[in-house]
């Protein structure tokens, strides 16, 4: 079942903001549409453009009057998306300024409508984009900031201003060098005498002495053939 929700607003742009706050409650763009007089149409084809929107020929033909005069008629399929479509539809309604109607309901219930999609993604192809919220106080950081997010300035070698930030340079043309430090020092020399490299024959213990204690107290072998 699918209720067919219609409401007469002033003119086509404050229709269109409603339609705008209907879609960022849930409702696809392609459920909700708004009907104005188009230039040189006829009050027959105006009519008929309604009642496609499977709005009843009895409200159509009220509208149809309306819509003649310059006001917008704004129809919302409310279907089966989002859920409870209809009880949302309203509730946002409820809060626009929409034109009385000489209709004791604006709101209609018609049997299931065929949807035949164009394509898999018709509501948005860009489903894991979030919308953007025109009543949205903040915006883009760029925007409260004036940050440019694209520039046509030279390149630049550094991302600072100015430069580097430290006079070290990144690239040397010297020859290579034994040591990251300047002078060729080691810091093993400075703090302690620390051999970094010995030629001294390789010992099967890390004690010094090549002494084993566990291994001789418990009768232990360290190695096996």
């Amino acid at each position: 079942m699918t209720h067919i929700l219609t409401r007469l607003y002033a003119d086509e742009k404050t229709a269109n903001g409603v339609r705008e706050r209907l879609f960022r409650a849930g409702f696809p763009r392609h459920v909700m549409r708004v009907v104005t007089l188009r230039d040189n149409e006829t009050h027959d084809s105006l009519m008929t453009r309604i009642t496609r929107s499977h709005v009843p020929d009895r409200a159509a033909s009220v509208y149809t009057e309306s819509v003649a005069s310059g006001n917008a008629l704004l129809v919302v399929e409310a279907g089966y998306k989002p859920l409870s479509a209809r009880k949302i539809g309203v509730a946002v309604l409820e809060q626009t300024d929409d034109m009385p109607s000489n209709l004791e309901s604006q709101d209609f219930k018609i049997g299931r409508i065929k949807d035949h999609a164009p394509r898999v993604m018709k509501d948005h192809p860009r489903f894991f984009t979030a919308s953007p919220d025109p009543d949205h106080i903040g915006g883009p950081l760029s925007d409260q900031f004036g940050f440019n997010l694209v520039s046509t300035s030279n390149r630049r070698l550094s991302v600072g201003q100015g430069g580097p930030m430290f006079p070290f340079a990144a690239l040397t043309k010297n020859r290579n060098a034994k040591s990251a430090m300047s002078g060729g020092g080691f810091m093993s020399r400075i703090f302690w005498p620390m051999k970094l490299v010995t030629n001294a024959r390789r010992r099967r213990s890390v004690i010094a002495g090549g002494g084993t204690p566990f291994s001789r107290l418990l009768g232990m072998r360290t190695t096996s053939q």
